[in-house]
């Protein structure tokens, strides 16, 4: 069992698991394909627990909002301050709820 740094900045891989109470596995493919923010320190990932608590409120409120006609706007406004890789992401997925009306 890991031990716990959950009061620190950083989650291991096996904490990740545990905080998201998934197994190992789908803990590293989360990490692996990059849907976690994540850092590598030496040859170990280490998960920036500001950053995934607010990953997963942003995504928790999108999923209320999904069906109101505010989400194309709140869609855009998260891209404001999303990193890169998830802003265009973001942008997309506003333009096509806009054109769908939601």
């Amino acid at each position: 069992m890991a031990t716990t740094t959950q009061q620190g900045h950083f989650l291991t891989v096996d904490e990740l698991g545990e905080f998201l109470r998934v197994s190992r596995t789908v803990a590293y493919q989360l990490v692996k394909r990059g849907e976690v923010p994540r850092v590598r320190v030496g040859s170990q990932w280490r998960i920036p627990r500001a950053e995934l608590e607010r990953q997963l409120d942003a995504a928790t409120k999108l999923e209320r909002l999904s069906d109101t006609p505010e989400f194309a706007s709140e869609l855009r406004r998260l891209a404001e301050d999303a990193p890169p890789e998830t802003r265009a992401e973001l942008l997309r997925l506003a333009e096509s709820a806009a054109s769908e009306g939601v």
